[in-house]
């Protein structure tokens, strides 16, 4: 036989095995580099907060337990990378925590949440009330509302679109006169609304296929991902998982990838547009209490997990994200379960600083 039928032979082979999964394919990996950096404290330590970008900006709102007047604040700070310094900003009309937010086109906008009707009533009531913050003019104004009152979910733009994704809101039927925090029975929703700016109107899509709440999440190259959380019917008590779905916008479905290495809830999260970080968390079940310090990325274009330097403070119910080279951790609550702030709340703000982005191959 000719040498190059043999190549052709051999090729063929070669390639039938690998579709055949009989051999893999490997090629090298490499995970992002660096190392955390302490910056500028956040100026007013809780817990439950949001964040959300704008023009290289970072914006941090909420405020939950001990530390907020009542248990409960509007606090909303701004971060400047280039100064290393935090401003007060103007703090929202209608104070909130486990808030969803998110920044696109030069505005901060937050949906839902949970908030406190009264002065001495409890506060995890969830709401539907949305609400955009224009930085040009340091003012807010309501926007419409979310069909669905829920709070505890993740906001991400593609395409112009905000989506509002998870949550925990109140079961069908049940009165909306109680806190469903701690222990009171509540619903996890899979609920996928999303929000028009242009026309500011509000449509329903195909929801998650595990209805959880105090996940991640973020866009990347037009598919949507949906990140670990926390299922069950009770905020202190429920499990933490590991599960990340995808959802593409243009077939309106949802699929499984990769799970997290370790599952927890309460993340600070964020992208750089090419892999998703999740860092600390906590997870809470009947057998086991804490927070974390790990750090992780996921790479969407070849479903992998990287494990990464772990952050300095361990802790959850804080917020982050992604300014040029350095992914920011803000705040937090240090301990789990507790239902509070005061000690128990940091005014640490880490970052992570790259040194190199991911290689261009990954071991599988």
């Amino acid at each position: 036989m000719p040498l190059s039928a043999i190549k052709r032979v051999l090729v063929i082979a070669v390639a039938v095995a690998i579709a055949a999964g009989v051999v893999q394919l490997t090629v090298a990996a490499q995970a992002p580099e660096g190392k955390w950096v302490r910056l500028a404290p956040y100026p007013q330590p809780t817990q439950e907060i949001g964040s959300a970008i704008v023009a290289g900006k970072l914006y941090i709102l909420g405020a939950y337990g001990a530390n907020a007047p009542g248990g409960l604040a509007g606090w909303f700070n701004e971060y400047d990378p280039a100064t290393d310094r935090w401003t007060k900003k103007p703090d929202i009309p209608m104070p909130v925590h486990h808030q969803a937010m998110v920044g696109y086109n030069g505005k901060v906008y937050v949906f839902g949440g949970g908030i406190k009707p009264t002065p001495t009533g409890d506060n995890w009531y969830p709401t539907n009330r949305s609400w955009e913050f224009t930085p040009a003019t340091n003012t807010w104004r309501e926007i419409a509302a979310m069909p669905t009152k829920r709070g505890g979910g993740f906001a991400a733009e593609l395409g112009g679109k905000i989506y509002v994704i998870g949550g925990a809101g109140y079961h069908p039927g049940q009165k909306e006169d109680i806190s469903i925090s701690a222990t009171v029975p509540h619903r996890s929703v899979g609920t996928n609304e999303v929000y028009d700016p242009a026309t500011n109107t509000w449509e329903t899509r195909t929801p998650m296929n595990v209805p959880r709440n105090h996940h991640a999440g973020a866009a990347v190259n037009g598919k949507i991902y949906a990140i670990g959380g926390r299922v069950g019917w009770s905020f202190v008590g429920s499990s933490a998982v590991d599960t990340v779905e995808e959802y593409d916008p243009a077939t309106d479905r949802w699929r499984v990838r990769s799970r997290m290495i370790y599952p927890r809830s309460g993340m600070a999260y964020g992208t750089d547009g090419r892999l998703i970080y999740t860092v600390g968390g906590e997870y809470l079940d009947s057998e086991m209490v804490g927070v974390f310090r790990n750090f992780e990325a996921y790479d969407p274009a070849r479903d992998r997990w990287y494990s990464l330097p772990p952050m300095t403070v361990p802790r959850h119910g804080f917020a982050g994200g992604v300014i040029g080279n350095r992914f920011h951790a803000v705040s937090g609550q240090l301990q789990s379960g507790t239902g509070g702030g005061g000690p128990g709340s940091t005014e640490a703000h880490e970052a992570f600083e790259f040194e190199r982005a991911p290689g261009a191959t990954a071991s599988r």
